[in-house]
């Protein structure tokens, strides 16, 4: 207590022993306690942490120091997030806006199939092939049955000179309403068409060579957002000539966001004075600054 003391007069700090723990390194916990109850603190445990770090841990382990890493991420998102450009924003903002494909009628999730070629990496039941949905999906009750959910397509049917075999899995036998879905099932592979390839691979329905490109989904979108109108197209679609950067400025200085003294003013931002630092003619508006000060 005496060493406290002589730090609080030099220091000029007062310790709150109410928040303070001791503890005991090669001495039994009576000791401790005793001594907790004289200094009027309490008794602390193995392990704690001290100013952020892990005490008592073996900081040779890696997994020890994840509080801290996570700490130090959970600082640094935040901190790239009040830094990112108003170019990182702008992507951020279109991948963000991409998850909403789906809300303009275009289920871009479903606009992809499995092409058939040996059925080695194609899964029977989970896997669209035969359909936009997976067969676990379309005969959801049928799939119950399966002995195997993951088994591929290779494993199950097997096309040779134009015929097809099935080899089935059930766990019990099939009849009711499950039959009457494997019969409908069987009536599908029946009428699937197998592509001469010799590896599966994807296809993209919503073009005419299965291949998906950015464009092609672009011009998808255009379509249905902006149609056949000449004049709102050429409002919307953006100039690939323009740099990204001036398409931002050209649209903060539409959406008045440019730090103009008479923005700022509005905002309660203290400043000397509204008029333009640069003719001092008139107030420093975007309007004067964009089209009528002379430099």
């Amino acid at each position: 207590m005496k060493i406290l003391k002589c730090f609080e007069n030099v220091a000029g700090l007062k310790v709150n022993l109410h928040k303070s723990l001791i503890f005991g390194l090669g001495v039994i916990n009576d000791e401790v306690d005793n001594m907790a109850h004289r200094v009027g603190c309490k008794v602390g445990e193995f392990h704690f942490t001290y100013l952020g770090i892990p005490i008592g841990k073996n900081m040779n382990k890696v997994e020890n120091w994840n509080p801290v890493v996570e700490k130090f991420n959970l600082k640094l998102a935040d901190w790239k997030a009040r830094s990112v450009s108003y170019g990182g924003r702008l992507t951020l903002v279109k991948s963000v806006l991409s998850y909403s494909i789906e809300t303009l009628g275009l289920h871009f999730a479903n606009s992809f199939l499995k092409v058939i070629g040996d059925g080695a990496s194609t899964r029977f039941w989970e896997d669209p092939w035969l359909c936009e949905l997976s067969l676990k999906d379309k005969f959801r009750r049928l799939s119950y049955f399966e002995v195997d959910r993951a088994v591929l397509v290779r494993d199950r049917i097997q096309w040779l000179d134009g015929s097809i075999t099935m080899t089935w899995g059930w766990n019990r036998d099939l009849n009711g309403l499950a039959q009457d879905d494997l019969n409908a099932l069987i009536i599908l592979l029946n009428s699937y068409v197998k592509q001469d390839k010799p590896t599966d691979s994807w296809s993209w329905n919503m073009a005419a060579n299965g291949i998906y490109t950015i464009k092609k989904m672009s011009g998808y979108i255009d379509d249905i957002t902006i149609g056949n109108n000449t004049a709102h197209q050429n409002e919307t679609l953006k100039n690939n000539l323009v740099p990204k950067k001036v398409e931002v400025f050209i649209w903060r200085v539409l959406k008045r966001r440019i730090p103009v003294r008479t923005e700022l003013d509005k905002r309660g931002i203290d400043i000397d004075s509204v008029r333009c630092p640069l003719c001092d003619d008139d107030i420093e508006t975007i309007d004067h600054l964009m089209f009528f000060v002379v430099i």
